[in-house]
């Protein structure tokens, strides 16, 4: 359980980044950030959930995907984050 708030804490930092890096932070784009990090996070969180409340004996794939997907995506936003850091820096 600690991985997986470990892992949604780092998506929400990825996500803040990006936030950080556009030139309007409110309004549409706050909240489009904003509904992206629920619907990246959500699959992870169901799958935590569900693994929370049925423990099987089984190994469960399902929630490996979803923290594989998330790690992923997070890699992909922290590298989107610094490019556009770099870009402003310039």
């Amino acid at each position: 359980m600690t991985k997986i708030v470990l892992t949604l804490l780092v998506l929400a930092a990825a996500h803040f980044e990006i936030w950080r890096t556009l030139p309007n932070r409110r309004g549409k784009r706050a909240a489009g950030m904003l509904l992206l990090f629920v619907v990246l996070a959500f699959p992870l969180a169901y799958l935590a959930y569900d693994d929370y409340r049925h423990n099987y004996l089984d190994a469960n794939i399902g929630l490996g995907i979803a923290l594989m997907f998330t790690w992923a995506v997070t890699l992909v936003l922290a590298v989107i984050s610094v490019i556009r850091r770099l870009r402003r820096a310039r």
